[in-house]
């Protein structure tokens, strides 16, 4: 017995409409964080998504998200470790990236091996948030990217996480 027309239809619209919920899932998140006040007025917010943190022989994939002392960044990062591909680390990068109007060609998160940089996000006529992404210079193939508010001053490079996979603790910066 078969499911019939209405049934792949219904089955296609779903497997069409997964991505796009996911993205607006992270879109929203990453609205929230970007429009959020400081909970101290000295405070910068941060968070930082890294992948590759545990090389043991029998790990095949670890990652790991670190963020600044305040709820907003502690609540991405949470979510980011339920949300976010392990495997295609260039994933997250780009969908933030889209969030704020950016658009890549398919298989996109093929062609940044090796890359490092700032990428000032800009929401209407105020940069909001920083992307800082180190796909080149932390230990054994470690890769990672950092979200702050937008500020004058930049932060310091990336450090390389702690192996402690699923970490989302507060460090300072």
């Amino acid at each position: 017995m078969g499911i019939g027309t209405r049934g792949l239809i219904i089955i296609g619209l779903v497997a069409c409409s997964t991505p796009a919920l996911a993205a607006e899932g992270l879109c929203q998140k990453i609205r929230v964080f970007a429009q959020s006040e400081p909970e101290q007025a000295d405070e910068r917010s941060w968070f930082e998504f890294h992948w590759g943190i545990d090389h043991a022989p029998n790990s095949f994939w670890s990652w790991g998200c670190r963020h600044s002392n305040d709820k907003v960044a502690k609540d991405t990062c949470d979510w980011l470790m339920h949300n976010t591909n392990q495997e295609f680390t260039m994933e997250l990068p780009q969908a933030i990236m889209t969030c704020y109007g950016y658009r890549f060609p398919k298989y996109a998160s093929y062609d940044w091996e090796g890359i490092a940089g700032t990428i000032k996000l800009k929401d209407g006529d105020d940069y909001r948030l920083v992307l800082d992404l180190d796909y080149r210079n932390l230990p054994s193939g470690e890769e990672a990217i950092r979200v702050s508010r937008y500020a004058p001053e930049p932060l310091p490079p990336i450090k390389p996480m702690a192996k402690t996979t699923g970490d989302s603790s507060p460090i300072n910066q």
